[in-house]
């Protein structure tokens, strides 16, 4: 049987981190046929935090983002806000610049976790609900029951943006399931020729990638296909220059 336990009442910073905010309250809200609803919290590690959010397989293995439906992440906006105490509300995330649909919300005040994911919120009601949840909770994060959230929404009316009108920031994840991967190019109009300006630092991501994918088959994680593309095109490099800078670099070094 069922039992409720209370309601969280969570307050999103908007202003700071809009982007995993719009995120997180679209899903609380349904998108694209996700919700936060009837998903459970999959794990809970006794006297640090609690991790849910999984929208499509609902076991912590599921990856969903509002910004490119399922197996799509989004890059980390900023981490200018701290775990600071009980309550605090943040992305989780393996992979830095990984984030989706899965979150945490901490028990205590959590230092060492600061720079590493981004917070964009805090409980502002709720504190016994945290003290339950965390009761189930065990040192390796096994819930000792099964808690779910059984219904979520926006309080006060609050309208919530649209995925498209974010600018998402600029992410190149390593978490993939290709081997390689090809780096934008460009057309430099001066010499009337396609350029490839990191062609040479293209070994480095390779390996990056495929350490990334060792590390997450020996933590038993799926390895999903993601976008190794940045969504938003005005924020990508200036290839012209940097291939001008590398040239001159080489130089130096001859």
């Amino acid at each position: 049987m069922k039992q409720p336990i209370g309601r969280l009442i969570m307050e999103i910073w908007m202003d700071i981190a809009p982007v995993t905010g719009c995120n997180f309250l679209n899903l609380c809200k349904s998108y694209g046929g996700y919700s936060y609803k009837h998903t459970p919290f999959h794990r809970i590690v006794k006297g640090l935090f609690f991790i849910g959010g999984d929208v499509v397989n609902k076991s912590g293995t599921g990856i969903y983002s509002v910004y490119g439906g399922v197996n799509s992440t989004f890059g980390d906006e900023n981490a200018i806000l701290e775990f600071n105490g009980p309550g605090v509300i943040a992305a989780h995330t393996v992979f830095a610049g990984d984030n989706h649909s899965q979150f945490l919300i901490t028990f205590t005040k959590l230092t060492s976790m600061n720079k590493n994911f981004i917070v964009f919120g805090r409980a502002v009601g709720g504190q016994r609900v945290l003290d339950i949840i965390e009761g189930y909770g065990t040192k390796g994060g096994r819930p000792l029951k099964d808690i779910y959230i059984t219904d979520c929404g926006i309080l006060g009316g609050t309208k919530v943006p649209k995925p498209s009108t974010m600018r998402l920031p600029l992410k190149i994840s390593p978490a993939s399931s290709e081997e390689k991967f090809s780096l934008q190019t460009v057309y430099d109009p001066q010499y009337k020729q396609v350029i490839d300006p990191y062609k040479s630092n293209a070994l480095i991501r390779e390996q990056l990638i495929k350490k990334a994918r060792k590390e997450l088959k020996h933590m038993k994680m799926p390895i999903y296909k993601l976008s190794m593309d940045p969504i938003d095109s005005t924020a990508n490099i200036d290839c012209v220059k940097a291939f001008a800078k590398r040239n001159k670099k080489n130089e130096r070094n001859l």
